[in-house]
């Protein structure tokens, strides 16, 4: 979905205690999982290693050593076990990752399986994600809020799902120029729900007027129907979000997983996406 790679990576780091000049000794690298299946869509699957925390400099560039590319991937959909191979991706936030080419199908429960040798160790990662029907978009549009202090529109916008009765549990992700063609989460876009006010992913973290749209700006809305597997996840992920930014409620534990022996996610989605230029 939205590359969510180097925020995992950093989300699932072991934390280690120092005191003056003394460490504790890391701990054997995890692998991170970000997968998922789309109905009518691809299976797409990206691997990292966990990262421990030094008290030496680690550039961000450095990060990059901690995708795997070689990994061996298979998705099963009960019928037939595809091998998927690792593709560069250029002007993603992660550049590497392992498509498949077939087409997912609602209904269905896909079985992921990863074996792979990294850092002298030989993993072998596995899970399962059931793919839901779609959710659907009745209508979508931007809607004025109020000017900033410069006079620029200030816009948010809103959504209103189709309620057929389909979608238990839900979000919504957002697509802007400045998201470098990944879908991101949009905060607090809980479904099911008779309207639901999105918001700008890209501009969490700055001021209110940052978390709106600008007129101008091109973007798609994902409203993704997922099982309670997904639901527990995103809910954790939310959390970890706004938690790391209060000193008085540190993360006390990793986020929710459902891939054994490893760390991350690998789950089903029912997607329709809505297209908004905003005037």
């Amino acid at each position: 979905m939205k590359s969510l790679s180097w925020i995992l990576l950093f989300s699932f780091l072991g934390l280690f205690a120092a005191c003056e000049d003394e460490m504790i000794a890391p701990e054997p690298p995890q692998l991170v999982v970000e997968g998922w299946v789309e109905a009518n869509g691809l299976a797409v699957v990206r691997i990292s290693s966990t990262l421990a925390v030094v008290k030496d400099y680690q550039s961000v560039d450095s990060l990059i050593d901690h995708v795997i590319q070689d990994a061996k991937v298979f998705v099963s959909d009960g019928e037939k076990r595809h091998q998927i191979d690792c593709k560069l991706v250029p002007n993603h936030l992660t550049p590497y990752e392992y498509r498949g080419n077939f087409i997912c199908r609602a209904g269905r429960t896909y079985t992921l399986s990863v074996d792979c040798d990294y850092a002298g160790r030989t993993y072998h990662l596995e899970s399962e994600a059931y793919v839901p029907e779609p959710c659907g978009i009745d209508t979508a549009y931007a809607e004025f809020v109020r000017c900033d202090e410069a006079g620029d529109s200030l816009f948010q916008i809103v959504v209103k799902p189709t309620q057929d009765g389909k979608v238990k549990a839900g979000r919504c992700f957002v697509q802007t120029d400045d998201s470098q063609n990944e879908y991101l989460l949009a905060p607090l876009s809980l479904l099911p729900a008779e309207r639901v006010v999105v918001l700008n992913p890209m501009q969490q973290g700055g001021g209110v007027t940052e978390t709106y749209f600008h007129q101008g700006e091109v973007v798609n809305v994902k409203c993704v129907s997922m099982d309670e597997v997904g639901d527990a996840f995103w809910t954790d992920f939310e959390q970890s979000l706004y938690l790391s930014r209060n000193f008085l409620m540190p993360l006390t534990q990793n986020i929710y997983s459902n891939i054994q022996d490893g760390l991350g996610y690998w789950l089903g989605y029912g997607s329709t996406t809505y297209h908004l230029e905003i005037h």
